[in-house]
């Protein structure tokens, strides 16, 4: 053999060799890394695989949990009526007990008049006026004598003046007999008082005494037992008061995830059964494609390595083999990776099908409460059926109050005498309300905790004709109750407005003002709920007459929109109120939308009107164009008018006032645009603008809706930045586009109503920033004053008086009253000069339901009461007795004014976030019409009517339809822009120290952008991570600050309007 040839054969051989362990390593390198990439991701698979499963595990469970709830709350109504026969049973024993200490308090008086009488006194009330007597009668028979001595000489008349002698004789004798008894008399009477024996008067007195002394102890302790069984009583009845809100709170839970089922698309079943199939053969793809990279593994391990080993003393066969070999797992790897980006893809969609059905479904509640909106316009008149039968139970928006208001529009044309007109009670305590007509007499009966009460009005109803056509036959019959007051009116409609000088007023125990009446209580109109034990006042059982309209606490009842029926019919439409129909008011939660003017001109517009509220920011007037986003507005912000006109993408123009014209006074606006040039005018003040040169002059308006006081639900607000879009509260009249005078009801309206009502407000929303001031009231030595509030915030002032005004004023007296939220606690501060009485409650009431607290001052002895129950008293320091106050300010709800020195009044400066309504001084409610100053205060509103439960801080934004184009800057100095570019930002350094214990940030921003990002700082190497980010949601700042725990804090003013904030 060639050793030349075998040496080159044996390089070859090396090579082959090199070559093969390259492969070897090239395998080991690619094809098992990416096997284990591929593991790796049929593992992710495997995880959205099994949340998907558990998903609809807990679907499945929820339903049970529902199923178990239906069956619980079963079992807590039995409970409940178990624990209500219990509650009447122990009421029956207590009768007897309050009998018996009657008799026994009879006992005692009987005893105590007998003490009485027997009085030591006796002599000198009885005996010593006889014996004056008896020496008067001697007197008298003296004088006799005297005159009668001269006829002792007259002989004509011997035997007379002999007789008339021997008579005066008598008398004399007489009079000393009397004189005798009288004395043996009281001086037996002294010896049966007191004749020093054991049976004596005095000693059976004594014994008497004693056993009226063991009858009040005995009176006593049963009084003890009694209130004892009450206090028993009072617990169960507050055990029955939270299984009911329990019940209250599952049928509620159990009615919104009914609609939440509801308010799902017709199609989400086939929906779920897609994506459930979907998901069925995800997984069976994905238990393929684990069979077969298992199969693929065991492949490798069983034939690859084997012929790799094989290859390394085989020949070029195997090395063809092993590409092959490569070649199937890389397909097979290439298949692996695909699948898994699918099962990645398809769960995005179904991120975004979920996205998209939220999104649905706000856009279906819009159209649902649109569709509310509509039907509100309905006007619908009640009256019984041919067989004189009609019952109808409404479900009545209402709360717990001290302050309640009814207002019925009533007409008979038949001979009825009695009528059952309103019966609203509640469905946990006694209270209730009455409306009847007996024997053709309006009368209101009601009990607010302290038992029935009637007070009836002397105005006969007179029977209308058959059609009804009579007005001055139909009736306002207003019932207003103020505290433990009701007062009852019934005038002829045509004369509603006026005054009733015969209105009638009746009073309730005093103690008991708040009726716990909401929306779960029993209305009805013409009968009362099967198996109500109704109050023996009440004497109507049936309806007759025509009912044309039922205002509930202000809110007019849809008497078409009823929960149950039984008979009933229509009946013509009531008479209407003396009103001026040039005038509207608007209730605060409506809106007025009008077509465009028929002589439209492109090139000027003009708006004009009259308008007086208390509005602080609102929507006065707005005319958009959606498609090319030219629009006209004019808007109440922070008091101040605002008026803006956009023409083309870059051409906004934008007037301010410069003062506030929210003051409750009818102010007259006028707002024109003449080519590019704006003007507004506000009664003395005129403002022009001007917008650049290469602006358009034309503003396409001509198909573009009016829009007054608001806008409808389904409005998009998002396209329209930098506008104020809260619904408007006040009277707008005069109203004119051009010269063309508006109606506002003659298109479409909701919360609308025809001429300006100057109705007294007696409620106060606040935002969590303000205050509202009012003229002062002193506490006398006798003196009383309640309010209700309602909030959620965990310190909140409620009311403060006080002669400091935060200024140079001109007196510093001591004298002070407050009350406020302190943990959730009321505590209640009062100093007249000499001294502080503090009275703190002993549970918390910041839990966003109505409370009324009532102060009862008499001379120094202060006593606080919270929803009809004594929480706490104490007494002023001697020489307190009255706590005076300012008479012209110094009076303030929700907040109090900057520069104010509260420390020693208050244990919290925080401003309310929260309502204060139906303030009542000494008897007299406090209107807050005519306040001296306000801030942050929604006046005649609440804070859920105005502002939501909480400030909105996140959740899904509605996607835009286009981008709206925001009006051009000026370049400021010292600023820098962000927005221009995707990801634009600007990272600062700090020191490590800078966020640890105390810092602050402060920065100015403009923007109309409503959420975005401003500033962020955290530390990524610390888990979980550490963060302080500034943002804005909703056009609000908002602050989240994680450290150990999450916590949120916002502010609720709007940021979004294009000014420089701070």
């Amino acid at each position: 053999m060639n050793v030349s040839t075998f040496s080159v054969d044996e390089e070859k051989i090396n090579n082959l060799t090199n070559l093969f362990s390259e492969f070897i390593h090239l395998i080991e390198r690619k094809v098992r890394l990416t096997s284990v990439q591929s593991s790796v991701i049929i593992c992710d698979s495997r995880e959205v695989e099994e949340t998907i499963n558990r998903n609809l595990l807990q679907v499945e469970n929820d339903r049970e949990l529902a199923n178990k709830n239906l069956e619980r709350s079963s079992t807590f109504l039995t409970e409940a009526l178990d624990a209500i026969q219990n509650v009447s049973y122990i009421l029956e024993k207590v009768d007897p007990l309050q009998a018996l200490l009657e008799n026994a308090t009879e006992q005692l008086e009987y005893h105590r008049g007998i003490l009485a009488r027997l009085n030591p006194r006796y002599i000198q009330k009885f005996v010593i006026p006889a014996a004056d007597h008896a020496e008067h009668l001697s007197q008298q028979a003296t004088y006799l004598s005297n005159l009668f001595s001269a006829t002792k000489t007259a002989s004509q008349f011997p035997l007379l003046a002999a007789k008339v002698y021997d008579d005066i004789i008598n008398l004399i004798e007489s009079a000393e007999h009397i004189a005798k008894n009288a004395y043996t008399t009281a001086d037996r009477a002294f010896y049966e008082a007191d004749p020093k024996i054991q049976d004596s008067i005095s000693n059976q007195a004594i014994v008497l005494r004693k056993r009226s002394k063991n009858l009040l102890i005995n009176s006593t302790g049963a009084k003890e037992k009694v209130q004892g069984r009450q206090d028993i009583l009072s617990n169960q009845r507050k055990t029955i008061n939270q299984i009911n809100e329990d019940i209250k709170l599952i049928v509620s839970s159990l009615a919104d995830f009914k609609g939440d089922l509801d308010a799902l698309p017709r199609n989400i079943g086939d929906r779920l059964h897609d994506s459930e199939d979907m998901h069925k053969n995800i997984k069976e793809k994905m238990s393929a494609l684990h069979s077969k990279i298992e199969m693929l593994t065991d492949d490798i391990n069983t034939e690859l390595y084997p012929k790799l080993d094989g290859l390394r003393i085989g020949s070029s066969a195997g090395l063809f083999n092993v590409t092959k070999t490569i070649d199937l797992a890389k397909g097979t790897i290439n298949k692996a990776v695909k699948k898994a980006n699918n099962v990645e893809t398809r769960v995005g969609r179904v991120k975004t099908l979920n996205n998209q059905m939220q999104l649905s479904l706000r856009d279906l509640k819009n159209k649902i409460l649109l569709a509310r909106q509509k039907t509100s316009n309905i006007r619908v008149s009640l009256s019984a059926d041919s067989s004189g039968i009609c019952v109808r139970s409404f479900g009545p928006e209402i709360e717990p109050t001290s302050t309640s208001s009814i207002v019925l529009h009533y007409s008979v044309k038949t001979d009825a005498k009695d009528s059952l007109l309103l019966f609203l009670a509640s469905s946990v305590t006694e209270d209730f309300m009455i409306v009847e007509m007996v024997n053709r007499k309006i009368r209101f009966i009601w009990n607010a905790g302290g038992g029935s009460q009637v007070i009836q009005h002397n105005l006969t109803i007179e029977t209308n004709d058959e059609q009804l056509l009579k007005d001055d036959r139909w009736y306002k019959i207003e019932v207003n109750r103020f505290g433990n007051v009701a007062t009852l009116s019934v005038k002829p409609t045509p004369f509603g407005q006026r005054n009733d000088p015969y209105a009638v007023t009746g009073a309730s125990p005093a103690g008991y003002s708040k009726m716990d009446l909401d929306s779960e209580s029993f209305f009805y109109i013409g009968g009362t709920p099967k198996g109500y034990r109704v109050p023996r006042e009440l004497k109507a059982r049936n309806f007759a007459g025509c009912l044309s309209e039922v205002v509930l606490e202000g809110k007019k009842v849809g008497l078409w929109n009823f929960i149950t029926n039984q008979g009933c019919d229509g009946c013509k439409e009531g008479a209407a109120e003396e009103a001026d129909f040039t005038a509207y008011s608007f209730r605060g939660d409506g809106y007025a939308i009008l077509p465009q003017i028929k002589r439209y001109k492109r090139r000027s517009y003009v708006v004009t009107l009259r308008f007086k509220t208390f509005d602080e920011d609102a929507l006065l007037f707005f005319a958009p164009n959606i498609q090319n986003g030219d629009f006209v507005s004019l808007e109440l912000r922070d008091g101040y008018i605002v008026y803006q006109f956009n023409l083309g993408s870059q051409s906004r123009s934008v007037l301010k006032t410069n003062q506030k014209y929210n003051t409750g006074n009818w102010v007259r606006l006028a707002a024109e645009r003449e080519n590019l040039q704006g003007r507004l005018a506000v009664e003395d003040e005129y403002h022009d603008g001007q917008l650049p040169a290469n602006s358009p002059s034309t503003m396409e308006l001509q198909k573009s809706f009016l829009y007054y006081g608001g806008v409808p639900p389904n409005f998009t607000i998002n396209l329209w930045s930098g506008i104020t879009f809260q619904k408007y509260f006040g009277c707008m009249k005069d109203l004119q586009i051009d010269s063309t005078p508006l109606d506002l009801l003659q298109n479409s309206s909701f919360g609308v109503e025809a001429s300006c009502k100057d109705a007294p407000q007696k409620s106060v929303g606040f935002r969590g920033s303000g205050f509202i001031e009012m003229p002062g009231v002193p506490l006398n030595q006798e003196a009383s004053f309640s309010f209700s509030f309602q909030t959620m915030r965990d310190s909140a002032v409620l009311l403060l008086s006080t002669f400091d005004s935060g200024k140079n004023f001109e007196s510093k007296r001591p004298d002070y009253y407050s009350v406020a939220i302190v943990n959730g606690f009321i505590e209640s501060r009062f100093d007249g000069g000499n001294g502080e009485a503090v009275i703190e409650s002993n549970k918390t009431y910041n839990d966003g339901n109505y409370h009324t607290v009532t102060v009862i001052k008499t001379h120094r002895k202060v006593v606080m009461r919270v929803d009809d129950e004594e929480v706490g008293s104490d007494r002023l320091p001697k020489g307190s007795k009255d706590i005076d106050a300012p008479p012209q300010r110094g009076l303030y709800f929700g907040g109090f004014r900057e520069g104010i020195e509260y420390s020693s009044m208050l244990s919290t400066a925080t401003p309310l976030f929260g309502t204060i309504k139906d303030v009542i001084f000494n008897n007299k409610i406090l209107y807050f019409s005519n306040p001296v100053d306000f801030k942050g205060a929604g006046i005649g509103r609440t804070q859920k009517e105005w502002f939501g439960a909480e400030p909105p801080y996140a959740g899904i934004v509605q996607p835009l339809e286009r981008c709206s184009e925001m009006a051009s800057y000026n370049q400021e100095k010292r600023a820098v822009n962000f927005g221009d570019e995707l990801f634009s930002h600007a990272k600062v350094p700090i020191g490590r120290k800078d966020f640890v214990h105390d810092f602050n940030v402060t920065f100015d921003l403009r923007t109309y952008y409503p959420n975005g990002l401003i500033a962020l700082v955290k530390n990524g190497h610390i888990s979980p991570v550490s963060h302080f980010a500034i943002m804005l949601l909703g056009g609000r700042a908002v602050i989240n600050l994680y450290d150990r725990k999450a916590r949120r804090v916002s502010n609720p003013s709007y940021l979004n309007d294009g000014n420089w904030h701070h």
